[in-house]
């Protein structure tokens, strides 16, 4: 359960999973099988077949949603607070560096840069 505008409401994917035809039972099978053994390969192509997705669809809609949510980030304003430090970090995950930079503000609030 949600609360929005102080009541309380069901996202509309607990009706859509509600409403999903049962999984077949190979599905079923495939996904305990590969939770048993940690194959989070196994796991997810039982997960997409059983709900009738493809890789492709699945890469589509992860593009599409995280285009949207990285342009709302870069498109945010940093001027209405006044900041007093600023914490930049670099590492490097496999292969590839990043960098993370943090605002505080003088209220001890902090917010992410990039």
């Amino acid at each position: 359960m949600m609360q929005k505008q102080g009541r309380r409401f069901l996202p509309q994917i607990y009706h859509d999973l509600h409403q999903a035809a049962e999984p077949p039972t190979y599905g079923i099978v495939a996904l305990f099988r590969g939770l048993g053994s940690r194959n989070l390969e196994l796991v997810t192509e039982a997960l997409m077949d059983s709900f009738g997705l493809s890789k492709s669809r699945v890469s589509e809609l992860f593009v599409e949603h995280s285009t949207a949510i990285l342009e709302e980030f870069l498109q945010r304003r940093l001027d209405e607070s006044t900041y007093v430090a600023v914490f930049i970090d670099g590492k490097c995950i496999q292969g590839q560096n990043i960098v993370s930079v943090i605002g505080v503000t003088e209220v001890g609030e902090k917010y992410r840069w990039g």
